[in-house]
């Protein structure tokens, strides 16, 4: 027998398994919000991205769309201000005059006297969401010019997170080992940064990478969700005999463009100068 058919008939089917694939994926508003009540803290957001709803069915008309509202048609927990648009019959935008809070979980109500008649059922679907949490990422280790013996290189570490902590609480939290065994380390930042700096207290050879580890409980300056697990990150520590580049940075000062190179050792301005 020919195989002919079965190649025939094969993509038929193949579309008819995508087509029942997609009907069955698609899901209402008012599913997708069940699905977000469920899950802890709903989605993620852009904290500086605007937020947009959309609807099972057609909410307003033409003459409504494209055009900012001060009506609240949605209030949020925290609350935060802003202004809201219908960019379709059945999304709604909602632009925030100020970014939303860091590490913060929000709650989002829709207030159904604002909707047209017949439309007082429609749910949101995303009733709950939240901005990035607190995270930490690898450290930059270099050596600076030691300020308790001149003429000396200390080893030093900026731990970098997303948004800015306070050092006070990153301290009573912090352990710092290499190897299994713990460094002694000073925290020398005093003000809430994205970047805290540290200074090591004894020798670290190097070789083997440094661990850092934040216990649970550290959250950013402004933001409301602590963290819920340890936070950590490893570093290898430079050879304090080479010089090399551990980072370069590009970006714009008064428009004019700025490059910010971050060297492993420490290095004068006059020197850095005649080397460019």
């Amino acid at each position: 027998m020919s195989s002919f058919p079965w190649f025939c008939f094969r993509p038929l089917l193949f579309l008819l398994a995508l087509l029942a694939a997609s009907s069955c994926s698609k899901k209402t508003a008012r599913e997708q919000a069940a699905e977000t009540t469920a899950t802890t803290d709903g989605d993620e957001i852009d904290p500086y991205a605007n937020l947009v709803f959309t609807f099972d069915e057609k909410v307003v008309d033409e003459a409504r769309q494209n055009r900012w509202d001060t009506t609240r048609y949605v209030t949020f927990s925290p609350n935060i201000r802003g202004k809201f648009k219908w960019t379709g019959d059945r999304e709604l935008t909602f632009s925030p005059l100020e970014p939303f809070r860091p590490s913060t979980v929000f709650k989002a109500e829709l207030r159904p006297g604002t909707l047209p008649s017949g439309k007082q059922q429609l749910a949101l679907n995303r009733p709950k969401f939240h901005t990035p949490y607190l995270s930490m990422a690898a450290p930059q280790v270099f050596y600076g010019s030691s300020k308790r013996a001149a003429g000396t290189a200390e080893l030093r570490a900026n731990l970098v997170f997303n948004y800015p902590v306070r050092p006070a609480d990153v301290k009573s939290r912090l352990t710092v080992t290499q190897g299994g065994k713990p460094v002694a380390v000073e925290v020398n930042s005093a003000e809430p940064d994205a970047l805290v700096a540290l200074t090591f207290m004894q020798d670290v050879p190097a070789g083997t990478p440094v661990r850092i580890d934040i216990a649970p409980g550290l959250r950013p300056a402004t933001g409301t969700k602590a963290t819920e697990k340890t936070l950590t990150a490893q570093a290898e520590v430079p050879d304090q005999s080479t010089l090399a580049v551990r980072e370069l940075t590009g970006s714009l000062l008064d428009g004019q463009p700025v490059v910010t190179v971050l060297l492993t050792q420490p290095m004068r301005v006059e020197d850095a100068r005649a080397t460019v």
